[in-house]
């Protein structure tokens, strides 16, 4: 007996356990992919936040050395 010959008698026993398993199964997932979604966007979020700050500490050292290096006549 297959896998899935054993699976489907099961099912045709017992309906109502394959629609609550499914659905518990399905609810998970898409429980699952959410909270993935969510910590994705959360960090990219931060990554982005992470860049800004960087760019707002580095740029300005950018430029001082820039400055610096046109009075020296580099």
């Amino acid at each position: 007996m297959k896998k899935s010959d054993l699976t489907g008698s099961i099912l045709y026993t017992f309906p109502s356990l394959s629609s609550t398993h499914m659905h518990t199964h399905t609810q998970s997932y898409s429980l699952h992919k959410t909270l993935e979604g969510y910590i994705t966007l959360f960090l990219i979020s931060k990554c982005l936040e992470y860049c800004v700050l960087l760019q707002e500490i580095l740029i300005p050292f950018y430029l001082i050395n820039l400055s610096t290096l046109a009075e020296i006549g580099l």
